[in-house]
């Protein structure tokens, strides 16, 4: 099964009126699934945010927090919110904004505009707001923030299977980086192509082959003139001819094969194949 990876922990053990079916069976039903989940931690716990505040490691308690942690515990604490464990994203996002936001202003002074002056339907500042969008990076809460030309973030995606009773990640996929310079293949790929033989060589190979042919043409025609002489008929002048037949034969066999499918027509092709 592929599941999200946003699921909270043991989900198959709570209760739902809308599902007949037990945990137990939830559990053997699920396997051991595959999800997939974007990062909500950073790489570098101690590297220096956005914002100039210090990350540290947020889901493990006590721990020595950031001002960024401190100061969102304190507003959940003081309210009737829970604490969610991508609140990371919503940071994140509100700086690509703010930033975004920043970097406009200078573009849209020179186009006449200002932000207190945008409007949802004045379509060339949205699209200015997303070529800035696009073009920013910054370091968040959940790592090196950017994104690609479709404005979708980019960054690893942990893959996770549940072993047992805990889902643990097993790999993470990074889509953006390849160390051959492409993905792998999950295949062989299989490549027709076409080789013919160079034209020069097989003029040259013709005319040596033409020249064998035409020397054995003159060795058969001694062989058969002077045949009632004594010294070829010792030499068993019937092997000869057989011999210098066969000889011609490999002469001509070197001129046929070496004609490929760039040097004859369909029709040619199919005779030619035939002689063969």
């Amino acid at each position: 099964w592929l599941i999200p990876g946003w699921y909270d922990n043991r989900w198959w053990v709570v209760k739902d009126p809308d599902v007949d079916c037990t945990s137990t069976q939830l559990r053997a039903a699920v396997g051991n699934y595959i999800s997939t989940a974007e990062p909500t931690e950073p790489d570098d716990w101690n590297a220096a945010v956005i914002s100039g505040k210090v990350r540290v490691l947020m889901h493990s308690f006590p721990a020595q927090a950031s001002d960024v942690r401190d100061n969102y515990l304190t507003r959940v604490n003081q309210s009737d919110f829970s604490f969610p464990l991508y609140y990371p994203f919503g940071y994140d996002s509100t700086w690509a904004m703010a930033l975004t936001l920043n970097a406009s202003l200078s573009p849209l002074r020179a186009m006449g505009k200002s932000l207190e002056s945008f409007s949802y339907g004045d379509n060339e500042t949205a699209d200015l707001f997303k070529r800035i969008l696009w073009n920013t990076t910054f370091n968040g809460l959940t790592g090196k923030v950017r994104f690609d030309e479709n404005g979708d973030r980019i960054g690893i995606t942990h893959i996770l299977q549940l072993q047992g009773e805990r889902l643990l990640m097993i790999t993470d996929y990074d889509g953006n980086y390849y160390s051959g310079g492409s993905p792998s293949k999950d295949r062989i790929d299989v490549e027709d192509m076409m080789f013919s033989v160079d034209a020069r060589l097989f003029i040259v190979v013709t005319v040596f082959s033409f020249l064998g042919i035409s020397f054995a043409a003159v060795c058969l025609s001694f062989n058969i003139y002077f045949r009632e002489q004594r010294i070829v008929k010792m030499s068993s002048p019937r092997l000869n001819i057989l011999t210098i037949l066969g000889g011609i034969t490999m002469y001509v066999a070197v001129v046929v094969f070496g004609v490929d499918g760039e040097m004859v027509t369909e029709q040619q092709g199919t005779i030619l194949c035939q002689v063969r």
